[in-house]
């Protein structure tokens, strides 16, 4: 390598360039350049991941700030919530229903599981519990249940009296049943449990949206969903719906429900015959998270509805093979008190 210096020189009174020579080693000038180039290659590395952790880091508070946004005005508005609940509740393969009231050491608390298509079957268990009085003498009555579209079954167990010696020989643990006559589907067990306030079933994507459809153009629920109330079940968080139902379309568009899944005992009804009829109040409790009602109480007789359990059971369920009627059971049960 090659070094230039000037320099004057006083006694002779002239600048003077002084050119030195100096040789490097190789390896040594290599080393420097190399270290040099590590160095700014560190640099450039630790920018890029400084820069990559800045994006990631932004992304998460956009996508957490997106999530929240989208639940509050989307996944958890009222409207949404509501209607997401009716459609679950026609896409339900199963379900608990329990309904009961006591007051001063009587009652009744019924539990009913419904299985929708393809089994079509609710089984359960009822029971009645009451003092002795002038009317009876029976104080406890536990009722198993079954209901198809068509028959209903109900068999008495765990029978207790106030009357010494009563004798149920003949009226416990047989099962008693209820045939339609006609060839409809009028059940009353099934029927009842799934041809409320709120249908239930377990339909197509395409009738679903047809039969929701149809509810909100015909205004068979109406809401006012400014008046929605808010709280919270087992940490979870409920919305309740003060819900009005308008009895000329419900009856109109439970008739086409009934067509859907098969059941034909309401073929006949006329929704005209229902103009008049007075429309009917009830409060419907609705999981947020899971969209599912949780309870529905018509207003004016109080009576409370409490759903659980959906989806969870998947059993077989044979009918009993029995001669006795329900109507006998009763009558002899009856004749005891």
């Amino acid at each position: 390598m090659v070094f230039i210096r000037q320099t004057f020189n006083k006694r002779r009174g002239r600048v003077i360039l002084i050119i030195k020579f100096r040789s490097y080693n190789a390896k040594s000038l290599g080393g420097q350049v190399a270290k040099k180039k590590a160095t700014s290659w560190d640099s450039t590395v630790w920018t890029a991941r400084r820069t990559v952790k800045a994006l990631v880091l932004l992304g998460v508070v956009m996508l957490g700030t997106s999530g929240y946004l989208w639940w509050h005005n989307v996944r958890s508005n009222p409207q949404r919530v509501f209607w997401a609940a009716i459609d679950n509740s026609l896409s339900s393969s199963s379900v608990t229903r329990r309904v009961g009231q006591e007051a001063n050491g009587q009652g009744q608390i019924q539990f009913l599981q419904l299985q929708a298509s393809p089994r079509n079957v609710v089984t359960g268990n009822s029971r009645v519990f009451q003092g002795a009085s002038a009317q009876t003498s029976i104080t406890n009555i536990n009722t198993d249940l079954i209901g198809l579209p068509s028959a209903d079954y109900a068999r008495y167990s765990n029978l207790a009296s106030s009357k010494p010696g009563a004798n149920f020989s003949g009226v416990e643990n047989v099962w008693g049943k209820a045939q339609s006559q006609d060839g409809l589907t009028s059940g009353q067990i099934y029927n009842q449990t799934v041809l409320g306030m709120v249908p239930i079933a377990n339909l197509s994507l395409a009738d679903r949206r047809t039969i929701v459809d149809n509810f909100k153009a015909n205004h068979v629920y109406q809401v006012d969903y400014s008046k929605v109330k808010r709280s919270r079940s087992g940490g979870r968080p409920v919305y309740e719906f003060n819900v009005t139902i308008d009895p000329k379309p419900y009856v109109a568009e439970l008739k086409d429900f009934a067509m859907r899944t098969g059941l034909t005992h309401l073929a006949k009804i006329n929704p005209n015959d229902y103009t008049t009829t007075a429309k009917v109040v009830f409060a419907m409790k609705v999981d947020v998270w899971s969209q599912e009602i949780v309870s529905i109480t018509n207003q004016s007789s109080g009576q409370e509805l409490q759903f659980s359990g959906y989806d969870s059971l998947d059993k077989v369920v044979k009918a009993p093979q029995t001669n006795t009627t329900l109507q006998d059971l009763q009558t002899k049960l009856q004749a005891i008190q």
